[in-house]
């Protein structure tokens, strides 16, 4: 979703830049979650549904600090209809991917000389 722009660009982080996502698929009712968030006081800068899939993330992360990431993630994809494959990455945990997929392929690659 969204015109290509910069800002509509990934990765996408939530409000507070703790936490960073990239995306591949449609979230179908990021609009509904996107008003959800809005009425609890986030703000978008991009059209993306990626940027309010990292809302959402952000927002559980709020609610439940002592989660892990991943139990972040699963959390909030409760929340979310769609076909998604998703990497997200947090600043506190260096060195820490977590992925997720629903009807799109995620697809990692590592090597001994680079990511």
């Amino acid at each position: 979703h969204g015109q290509p722009s910069d800002v509509n660009a990934h990765p996408h982080s939530c409000s507070d830049g703790s936490l960073a996502i990239v995306h591949n698929g449609i979230i179908e009712n990021y609009q509904s979650l996107k008003k959800k968030l809005t009425g609890l006081g986030y703000t978008f800068k991009s059209d993306t549904d990626t940027e309010v899939l990292a809302a959402l993330i952000g927002h559980v992360r709020s609610l439940e600090p002592d989660l892990s990431l991943s139990a972040a993630v699963s959390l909030a994809l409760t929340q979310v209809r769609g076909a998604y494959g998703i990497a997200v990455v947090e600043k506190s945990s260096p060195g820490l991917l977590v992925g997720a997929r629903r009807g799109s392929p995620l697809i990692l690659g590592v090597s001994d000389t680079s990511l």
